[in-house]
């Protein structure tokens, strides 16, 4: 593994190290939504910015932008501020100054990566930890897709819009089809609830609503694209993005985590870290049968206190 070490202002020297950890990949649903602002399981092209932690688990593509550049604390990980499991063959990448970057395979020329604290290449292991983040999110997109509905969208602003309304002090689901959310404003309420999840069903999904949502509810609400396999964001987007099998292209700010196949990027992703918790469905241990010697056994000791209390009369 290739370790560059950068002051602020570029590139001073570079040190070969035997070997480094990569941070465990055993982490829940909620952990990986709660540390990351993005998780994409193949290649993202980066046309703008990631101002929270991201994870790639392909190539890192596109023109230029920056990763971990604002003023946002990022919450506390054993994974480095950007994570690129294949290689970067982008142009710039503009990091937060002493930010950590790990890469699982080159920075291929031009590309080069700005203003990192560190930045460490050819680390072993990322793929292992991309395949193991894609499996616990598509599970957790069917957990919820699973969760019955307790609450319905209902008017906003007359009929100009859909609003979701919390249910206070529950987990409030609703489902809809997406080509239902075919209001111009959509508004979330989370009216003391604990967390908002909704199900959008539909496989080619295009949405260019407008939000009346203050974007710190993000941190509460997640939008599950269960089924989608294309999905286009166009305007402003408030709440997590949950769409594990889709090919994602936003075209203005996403505040909160977003979870996609790819990710095709023409606006921000802004950190609003995933702060509930996502439904698992009760495991109930099957009846384990009793081995047939089991039975004879029984059978023995049944016939033995019967031969005693015969004798005993």
């Amino acid at each position: 593994m290739r370790v560059v070490r950068f002051p602020l202002f570029g590139l001073v020297s570079a040190a070969l190290l035997a070997a480094s950890p990569v941070a465990a990949a055993t982490l829940t649903a909620d952990e990986i939504m709660g540390q990351f602002n993005l998780v994409v399981f193949g290649n993202h092209s980066l046309n703008s910015q990631v101002h929270g932690r991201a994870f790639v688990g392909g190539d890192l593509v596109g023109n230029s932008g920056s990763m971990t550049t604002s003023n946002y604390t990022l919450p506390p990980s054993s994974f480095a501020d950007v994570t690129v499991a294949g290689d970067i063959r982008s142009g710039d990448v503009n990091t937060k100054g002493g930010a950590s970057v790990q890469v699982g395979g080159a920075i291929v020329a031009p590309s080069k990566v700005n203003n990192a604290g560190s930045v460490q290449v050819g680390v072993a292991g990322l793929d292992a930890v991309a395949a193991s983040f894609e499996e616990t999110l598509k599970k957790a997109s069917q957990d919820i897709r699973a969760q019955s509905a307790n609450a319905s969208l209902s008017n906003f602003n007359g009929t100009q819009g859909w609003q979701a309304v919390g249910l206070a002090g529950q987990q409030t689901v609703l489902s809809i089809a997406a080509s239902d959310l075919n209001r111009n404003e959509l508004n979330i309420d989370l009216n003391g609830a604990l967390s908002i999840l909704i199900n959008v069903s539909g496989s080619s999904v295009n949405l260019a609503k407008n939000f009346n949502t203050p974007v710190g509810i993000g941190s509460n609400v997640i939008w599950n694209f269960y089924e989608a396999t294309s999905l286009t964001l166009s305007n402003r987007w408030v709440g997590s993005v949950l769409a594990p099998l889709a090919a994602v292209t936003n075209g203005n700010n996403i505040h909160g985590t977003l979870v996609a196949a790819s990710f095709t990027q023409g606006g921000q992703v802004h950190q609003q870290s995933w702060a509930g918790k996502i439904p698992t469905p009760e495991v109930v241990p099957p009846a384990v049968p009793l081995p047939a010697a089991g039975w004879l056994l029984l059978a023995g000791v049944a016939g033995l206190a019967a031969l005693r209390r015969r004798r005993a009369a």
